[in-house]
């Protein structure tokens, strides 16, 4: 004799009071089973989303000096394959991933300019985060400085 009490359906014994409870055990059953797969669903779904939200979200921020490219680099072939061009807006960093796309911030002169990383680099000092096109140079700045304090934002 099963008692499902719990479920509603009382002492059962054999015959349709048996079935019924029987029943009522495969929709219980049942009904574990798919807040289970929901549960596991909810999850994936969650770590998707964690997984994919510090990439499009734009959370990592660099701070240093940045530096421009010389002329002399000018159709040398960069770490990510294209050559060098002076008039595009890329750049060079040690660590972030070819084609990584960089909202680049002066410090000093307060404008911005969006870059693509397509080389590695700069390898002088600790502190200089960027090597920048000359026309990125130029938009924020620095040219004539030669280098500038700026803060970075990875913006995939």
């Amino acid at each position: 004799m099963c008692s499902f009490d719990a479920l509603g359906g009382g002492s059962l014994g054999s015959g349709a009071g048996a079935r019924k409870g029987s029943l009522l055990l495969r929709r219980h059953q049942t009904n574990e089973r798919n807040a289970t797969l929901r549960i596991v669903a909810l999850a994936l779904l969650c770590a998707v989303v964690l997984i994919a939200l510090p990439a499009s979200a734009g959370d990592r921020v660099m701070k240093g000096k940045a530096v421009y490219y010389s002329n002399q680099l000018r159709g040398q072939h960069m770490a990510c394959g294209p050559r060098y061009q002076p008039d595009k807006m890329v750049a060079a960093n040690r660590t972030l991933p070819c084609g990584t796309k960089l909202k680049v911030k002066s410090t000093t002169t307060g404008k911005i300019v969006y870059v693509t990383v397509q080389d590695r680099g700069p390898y002088g000092a600790k502190n200089t985060i960027l090597d920048l096109s000359r026309r990125a140079a130029r938009r924020l700045g620095f040219l004539s400085a030669g280098s500038a304090h700026v803060k970075a934002i990875v913006r995939n």
